[in-house]
């Protein structure tokens, strides 16, 4: 019987051969790991922005219609003006084709912002219900108001000035609702007041959150034809 020779592999090329997969495995799995980090940190990114933009541009739309009061009777307009909270009436059609009817007791004529307990930006309707979360990203919010000989305060005490407000600058803090960012970011944080000295938002923990501050000015257009 004719015995042919068998070639085949040897324990060490064969450990040699595994090494090298496992190797190419761990390679394949971090450059994976990392790809999928910094997605979620551009992700958590563009999240953070479009809410913070967002939040923005809904307390803009509800301050410009402070002191809507057609009928002239209703007693509309900022009735809070402080740093940290603003509230303010209107008196709206009911939505129903309907028109106004000379108070600001009706949902959504009556409204106050401000942090809520929960540290987020909250909105309550008419005096009830408490701040319910409107951007749970947005941790800290500041107002500023201008008179109409261009003046700007931190707060307007008396019901004579708030007939004077003509436009609020709204200045708001955020940050990402996880923990995606590479390092801590140390960055200063200064909302831009006109009225003094920028106050210091840089968080004190930043931990790896993303954090942005943004504001937008806010021409009261019903408040201008106050007397």
């Amino acid at each position: 019987m004719e015995c042919r020779n068998q070639e085949g592999f040897t324990l060490v090329e064969l450990m040699v051969a595994m090494a090298i997969a496992g190797l190419l495995v761990a390679l394949v799995s971090l450059a994976y790991t990392s790809q999928s980090s910094t997605y979620n940190s551009q992700q958590d990114t563009l999240a953070l922005q479009q809410d913070m933009r967002s939040a923005l541009q809904f307390l803009a739309k509800e301050i410009r219609m402070a002191g809507y009061d057609p009928r002239g009777d209703a007693n509309a307009g900022i009735t809070v003006a402080m740093p940290t909270v603003c509230r303010f009436s209107q008196d709206e059609s009911d939505g129903a084709g309907g028109e106004s009817d000379g108070d600001t007791s009706d949902p959504n004529e009556d409204i106050r912002y401000a942090i809520n307990s929960s540290g987020s930006l909250g909105r309550e309707t008419s005096g009830t219900g408490g701040l319910q979360p409107v951007a749970e990203n947005v941790v800290r919010l500041l107002f500023e108001y201008r008179l109409d000989d261009g003046t700007w305060l931190p707060a307007v005490t008396t019901a004579k000035d708030r007939r004077r407000i003509r436009a609020v600058k709204i200045m708001i803090q955020g940050r990402s609702a996880r923990e995606t960012a590479r390092v801590a970011d140390h960055s200063k944080m200064n909302p831009p007041l006109e009225s003094a000295s920028a106050p210091d938002w840089t968080p004190a923990s930043p931990g790896r959150y993303h954090w942005r501050l943004m504001s937008l000015i806010v021409q009261c257009r019903n408040l201008q034809i106050k007397k």
